[in-house]
């Protein structure tokens, strides 16, 4: 069923090791970014103990900012979801849909289909053939997560993955054409870290996650992309998008472009993503390449969990 519509404001929260970026969005004609900030906070979301942090840290936050009850969109990490591409007839109705796409669930995770829950989405179809993103989750992990958003005075209302959110707001900053067949890298690189992921007409064929501390960011991001081309030889690299805050992004843009044989490009200017009035446009400019996987889960317009 449609979301953001009900919804005159909405929180969109990306939640990464040691930091919570976040934008607060106004809906109406179109989207627009009413707020926006990183929250620091000691913990992973790969850590069990770290949860109780987590609704500690968002308390505090909630209340400072008056944000209480407030529709929320969270996104999981690529690594904690089953993800899968099929074809389906387009002339199913939306009833037989949901029926094939479990089926195809329950045969992909045999004896565990009654412990995911599941989401799916049509990337694209013709008169023939319906293409569908199929993505499945375990249920204890989703529960958990969502009840420790909505115990910080939240209400989780959408929940997606960072992978994709990441490529829908890449795509649409972009302006890349859905029916492009090359292979596209987007790489969100941070001072701490990055993202690598890489797709294909909207579908993820390859993620990688490192922690940059203490490591050589060169030699991590060479053997990323190496494993790609290891893993994914039948769709070879044609683009890499870099993004990011990383103090090192130009250079780093010049050593992809000199050690491999593709296109490299710097993702710096975002004029179509809308501001209030009251958003200071400079600290803005200067921040948004560390939201846009926030960006990305506030044009997520469907939830099926």
């Amino acid at each position: 069923m449609p979301v953001w519509p009900f919804f005159t404001s909405s929180l969109v929260l990306d939640i990464r090791t040691n930091e919570i970026r976040w934008l607060k969005i106004r809906y109406g004609r179109q989207r627009i970014v009413e707020d926006f900030g990183i929250i620091p906070w000691r913990g992973s979301l790969e850590e069990s103990h770290s949860w109780g942090e987590l609704t500690a840290a968002l308390q505090l936050f909630v209340q400072a900012h008056r944000l209480q009850q407030l529709a929320t969109a969270i996104a999981l990490p690529m690594h904690a979801v089953f993800s899968k591409r099929i074809q389906l007839s387009a002339s199913l109705t939306e009833q037989e849909l949901q029926e094939e796409v479990y089926a195809h669930i329950q045969r992909d995770l045999l004896g565990m289909d009654e412990q995911v829950s599941i989401d799916f989405s049509i990337l694209d179809s013709d008169v023939y053939v319906k293409h569908i993103l199929v993505v499945a989750a375990k249920k204890d992990y989703l529960s958990h997560y969502v009840g420790v958003i909505n115990q910080a005075g939240l209400q989780v209302k959408v929940v997606d993955v960072d992978g994709y959110a990441l490529v829908r707001a890449v795509s649409y900053v972009s302006a890349l054409s859905s029916e492009m067949t090359d292979a596209i890298a987007v790489f969100d690189l941070c001072h701490s870290g990055f993202m690598l992921v890489v797709f294909q007409q909207q579908y993820i064929v390859f993620t990688q996650r490192e922690d940059l501390a203490g490591r050589d960011v060169y030699l991590q991001i060479k053997q990323a992309l190496q494993s790609y081309a290891t893993t994914c030889r039948y769709a070879p690299i044609q683009q890499l998008i870099l993004c990011g805050t990383h103090i090192q992004c130009e250079e780093i843009r010049d050593f992809i472009a000199k050690e491999f044989a593709f296109s490299v490009s710097f993702l710096s200017a975002f004029p179509r993503i809308p501001i209030a009035a009251h958003v200071d446009l400079q600290a803005w400019q200067n921040r948004l390449p560390d939201l846009l996987v926030c960006y990305g889960l506030a044009m997520r317009k469907r939830i099926l969990w």
